[in-house]
C-alpha cells in the first residue's frame, strides 16, 4: 500500500508539479531549510531513479537541517539508514538548479548505484566482521586501536568499511604528522578492495 501511494505521489509531481511531499517519512520533520518542497520532490525522483524505488522508500530520509538555498542552486541532503543494521548510516547530498533540474556536473555524494550495481546496496558485513577481515588480511596492529567506520568512498563510488591503523604520530593540530595502513572492505561480501599505506605530513 505504501509503495503504491509513493508511485501515485511521484507521478503527480511529474505531471502536476506538486508543491509538497505527501509520503509519511518526508513529513516527520518540518522543512525549515529554505529549499522549496517542489525542489525536494524533484530530488526524490532523481535519487529514486538511481537507487530504485523500493530501496529509496525504505532507507532514505530527507535531512532538512543540512539543506541549503545557495546562489543560483539548491543543496539537498538525505540520510541513509537501515533500521535492521544500526551501523548503516550515510550523508547524501547533491545539487539542483532553481527549476529543480539536477546539476550533474556538481558533486554528488553518497548515492549508491543500486539499479546498475545492486551489490553496492547490500550491507551484510557488520563492524566486528569487518575487523576480523582486516586482521586476516594482515592489517598492521599499530600503536592504538584501529579506527573503523562505515562510510561513503568517493574513490570507489560505494559504501565501504574503512579501517585505519596508525603506526606513528607526533605533533598536534597544525604540526600533526602520522602514518599507517588502511583497508577498504566491501560491506556486501567482505572483499578487501584496497589495502595500502597512508601518511599525513
Amino acid at each position: 500500500m505504501r509503495t503504491k501511494m509513493l508511485k501515485i505521489f511521484l507521478s503527480a509531481v511529474v505531471i502536476f508539479g506538486a508543491l509538497s511531499c505527501s509520503c509519511p517519512k518526508c513529513s516527520k520533520r518540518e522543512n525549515v531549510s529554505g529549499v522549496p518542497n517542489l525542489i525536494y520532490s524533484q530530488a526524490d525522483i532523481y535519487l529514486s531513479s538511481k537507487t530504485g524505488e523500493k530501496f529509496f522508500e525504505e532507507y532514505f530520509y530527507r535531512d532538512y537541517t543540512k539543506a541549503k538555498a545557495l546562489d543560483g542552486k539548491y543543496e539537498v541532503h538525505y540520510t541513509l539508514t537501515d533500521p535492521a543494521r544500526p551501523y548503516v548510516y550515510g550523508d547524501v547530498y547533491f545539487y539542483l538548479d532553481l527549476k529543480g533540474k539536477v546539476l550533474e556536473n556538481y558533486e554528488q555524494y553518497g548515492i549508491p548505484q543500486c539499479k546498475t550495481m545492486p551489490e553496492t546496496c547490500e550491507f551484510n558485513i557488520n563492524k566486528q566482521e569487518a575487523l576480523t577481515i582486516a586482521k586476516d588480511a594482515g592489517l598492521i596492529k599499530g600503536i592504538r586501536p584501529w579506527d573503523a567506520a562505515f562510510r561513503w568512498s568517493p574513490e570507489l563510488n560505494m559504501y565501504i568499511w574503512h579501517i585505519l591503523s596508525t603506526t606513528s604520530e607526533r605533533g598536534t593540530k597544525r604540526n600533526y604528522k602520522a602514518s599507517g595502513e588502511e583497508i577498504m572492505i566491501s560491506p556486501y561480501n567482505g572483499e578487501v578492495l584496497k589495502h595500502r599505506k597512508w601518511n599525513i605530513y
